[in-house]
């Protein structure tokens, strides 16, 4: 292009494009012709220049994408700063030409217009050599997006693969969950039932025992007899609780639970008499959980066993506790948000790869006398919780087994669960009716509260004692407090039956009991109109109890 002498004051501004970040671009450029070298990089998208003197310039820009990456070709614009034209060449030779035609005559005039002719071809080559480039430029530019494009494609391409990749891996840990929960299943039934059976049973041969040894004293000769039949049944009933975490309805009693004296409590007792030591490290400012604590506790209690079982010739046990945020897509078993993370390392014979899958089925073990309980009601125990499981395993340097269980972001829905005194001996009084469809637990639960001082009256379901409660309330000795059995077979049950006291006396005092229940009212039992939980099987500490309710 070419500009008058006066057209000296030239203006150039320039653009790169960049879809990703384009306020992170920087410039460089150079005027050939008057700059020695490339300016400094710089955002300014604009250069000046003045007082440029006549001749041919080439204006050349480069781009980098702010990572360091300059454009591989600059782009350029050229063009020629016209002298005056008293100066020019062809004024020169117009005015020389001018002589000589006036010398020459006709015969220069034919030369004149064979250069005119000339100059003008050259103005066209000119101008189709401009054109030219502006559209190499053009082309250049749509190459550099069109790669710029694919790099973009090709990173989303990239992305989405390992997002497919994660979901694929999120759904495999899905689908084990869910055959480990099939499993559960299929046991749940069978396991319930027993368990409702072996805790009535076990009712009547705890809370008999337990009296007995009350009324004999500690110095009777068959303390220690009746001491080792209580400390059986007692054994009996934590195999009864395992079952029950297999059962549909063997649903935690919450309560705003603090880990950090039930983990060294829990730990203390599980390896005492050991080789086995535990360290232990709580996190300070631990939050706290919604949860069973009895649960929890059998829980830890089965995961230091098994660490224990797996280091026989004794060693350390690491029991860590912190909180932690679990993010989306961090752990496919449970929702993001706060948990309490309960971490239990031990440095024994580790866990062989093809028996990882395995471990958390009932009844599956290595050890040759073992029930494959204990891992399989942790898990079942966890996964009621809303919480997940984590296992790394390596057999030549042990095993880690991490516990998530979701953190209590707000105390207002935890209900307190009051843990029950320490047995010891005290005198009540009053009138209790005692439904239950077994005669043996009547006979315990009577024999109990006779010798404790209180008048009670049975009543097999939940008819009878609507009837008994209804003739008491009509009379001067109503009942100051009713314990309910929550499932009776072919009858009314304690949540139906308390439902039609209330109607009858509002304020009534009801205790819910059960062993196993599909329900989950023994988990919520005040929306229930209870005022405490009789878990089964139960001893003479359910002195305690009405001591707690009544006083």
């Amino acid at each position: 292009m070419e500009l008058p002498d006066d057209r000296n004051h030239l203006t150039f501004d320039f653009l790169g494009l960049s879809l990703a970040s384009p306020n992170r671009v920087r410039y460089r450029y150079l005027l050939e012709g008057w700059d020695t070298e490339w300016s400094l990089p710089s955002p300014e998208r604009q250069a000046t220049y003045q007082r440029l003197p006549p001749g041919r310039y080439d204006f050349r820009v480069k781009a980098d994408n702010g990572d360091g990456l300059w454009s591989s070709a600059p782009a350029n614009y050229s063009f020629t700063i016209l002298p005056p034209f008293w100066r020019t060449g062809w004024f020169v030779s117009v005015s020389l030409a001018s002589t000589i035609v006036l010398v020459l005559g006709l015969v220069k005039v034919g030369v004149w217009r064979v250069e005119k002719q000339r100059r003008h071809l050259e103005d066209q080559i000119a101008h189709s050599t401009a054109a030219l480039r502006i559209e190499k430029e053009k082309v250049e530019r749509v190459n550099d997006e069109l790669e710029q494009r694919v790099s973009e494609r090709t990173g989303e391409l990239v992305q989405t693969n390992a997002s497919l990749r994660d979901q694929i891996a999120r759904a495999a840990k899905l689908e084990d969950e869910l055959l480990n929960a099939r499993k559960l299943e299929s046991l749940g039934v069978l396991a319930g039932g027993i368990a409702h059976d072996f805790n009535n049973l076990l009712t009547a041969m705890l809370g008999n025992i337990s009296l007995a040894r009350r009324i004999n004293g500690d110095e009777a000769p068959t303390e220690a007899l009746l001491s080792e039949a209580q400390n059986a049944c007692r054994r009996a009933a934590e195999l009864t609780d395992q079952l029950l975490t297999f059962s549909k309805g063997g649903l935690p009693i919450k309560s705003n639970l603090g880990l950090t004296e039930l983990i060294p409590e829990t730990s203390d007792f599980a390896l005492r008499g050991s080789n086995v030591r535990c360290e232990l490290e709580i996190a300070s400012g631990l939050w706290r959980v919604h949860a069973d604590s009895g649960q929890i506790g059998q829980v830890i209690h089965n995961l230091l066993l098994n660490a224990a079982q797996a280091m026989p010739g004794g060693g350390v046990v690491r029991v860590v506790c912190s909180n932690s945020e679990v993010t989306a897509n961090e752990l496919a078993q449970v929702e993001p948000g706060p948990y309490v993370v309960l971490s239990v390392e031990d440095h024994g014979v580790g866990i062989q790869k093809e028996n990882l899958q395995r471990i958390f089925d009932p009844y599956f073990t290595t050890k040759g006398d073992g029930a494959g309980l204990r891992l399989a009601s942790a898990y079942s125990i966890v996964k009621k919780h809303g919480g997940a499981f984590q296992v790394e395993s390596d057999p030549e340097r042990g095993t880690k087994i991490r516990v998530y269980l979701p953190a209590l972001t707000s105390t207002a829905d935890a209900e307190e669960v009051p843990d029950a005194p320490p047995a010891r001996s005290f005198s009540g009084a009053g009138r209790i009716l005692v439904m239950d469809d077994e005669e043996s637990i009547q006979r315990a639960a009577n024999n109990i509260l006779t010798v404790f001082g209180y008048e009670v009256t049975l009543a097999a379901d939940g008819e009878a004692a609507i009837a008994l409660f209804r003739r008491a309330a009509a009379s001067s000795a109503g009942f100051d407090l009713v314990i309910m059995d929550l499932t009776v077979p072919a009858g009314m049950g304690g949540k139906e039956a308390t439902a039609k006291l209330i109607e009858i006396e509002p304020d009534v005092k009801v205790v819910v009991s059960s062993g196993y229940s599909s329900d989950p009212v023994m988990a919520s039992y005040r929306e229930h109109g209870f005022c405490d939980v009789l878990p089964k099987p139960f001893d003479a500490g359910l002195g305690a109890l009405m001591e707690r309710v009544l006083k």
